[in-house]
């Protein structure tokens, strides 16, 4: 008779330099790991990463973006804050480079009016203004 032992997993996605440097879209990860615990977790798997890539991402959980040292540093005195539980999804995000004159400001806009004006200003909504 063998017993069946379900592990706790939750998933992550990595885009673009945090894909192309681990060599993969989405992978599963043990849970329950506290947020703190992401980067030198994702360091150990792959060296290197926390400079070249995590030090200019975003994380999102489940959709919304946290901060990554939320709950405060347990090295720092805090309690480690958020736990990544089974089933959790978490998206390692880079920055959006937005090319921009020294002097433009950005505009959110809500809509886009043709095809074309999302591909010359890009998906997130912001248009460059003078």
């Amino acid at each position: 008779m063998t017993a069946s032992t379900s592990k706790s997993l939750f998933t992550i996605h990595y885009f673009a330099a945090a894909s192309t440097f681990t060599s993969k879209n989405t992978e599963l990860l043990p849970a329950p790991l506290r947020l703190t615990d992401l980067f030198p977790e994702l360091e150990r798997r792959y060296p290197g990463i926390r400079e070249k890539v995590l030090t200019s991402c975003a994380v999102s959980l489940n959709g919304g973006y946290v901060d990554q040292n939320e709950g405060g540093d347990s090295a720092l005195g805090g309690d480690g804050g958020v736990v990544i539980e089974d089933g959790d999804e978490i998206a390692i995000i880079p920055p959006i480079d937005y090319p921009l004159k020294s002097s433009a400001k950005l505009e959110c806009t809500n809509s886009r009016s043709s095809e074309e004006d999302t591909q010359s200003h890009g998906l997130l909504g912001f248009d460059a203004i003078s």
